[in-house]
Parts: structure tokens; C-alpha cells; sequence
């Protein structure tokens, strides 16, 4: 199968691109990792791959409409 083909099976299947799926999985993991407690939002970040806190930060806002820090105040 093409990967063109297997992006477009994907959108069609579950409504969005197997980027932004994945995105959305790295989401709710940092979310349960913060909840958690046990690690640091900078360490989370690391621990789901992002490339920096930066980038995590952005990331994570983009999904939640807050940042990291705000949703670690709320939980």
C-alpha cells in the first residue's frame, strides 16, 4: 500500500491524518502524565518525544485551549 493510499484510508476512517492522530494520542498521555504528579511538564515532554518544552507547550495548547502549566494548576 502507497502511504499516499494509507493517509487517505486513515482521514476516511477515523476523521483526521495519522499525524494528528498520533498528536492527539502524545495529548492524552501528557495529560495523564501531569495528573499524575510524577513528572515534570519538562520531563513529560521528553518522556512523549517532543523536541522541547517549546514545542510541547505549543503543542499542547493547540489540543486543550491551555497550556501545560494551567492544566497542572487546575488538577
Amino acid at each position: 500500500m502507497s502511504q499516499a493510499t494509507f493517509r487517505r484510508l486513515f482521514k476516511e476512517t477515523f476523521g483526521m491524518s495519522p499525524i494528528t492522530y498520533k498528536n492527539n494520542l502524545r495529548i492524552k498521555m501528557a495529560c495523564s502524565l501531569i495528573k499524575s504528579g510524577a513528572y515534570s511538564i519538562s520531563e513529560t515532554a521528553e518522556i512523549l518525544g517532543f523536541e522541547d518544552i517549546y514545542a510541547f507547550s505549543h503543542a499542547f495548547k493547540k489540543a486543550t485551549g491551555i497550556t501545560p502549566s494551567k492544566f497542572k494548576e487546575h488538577e
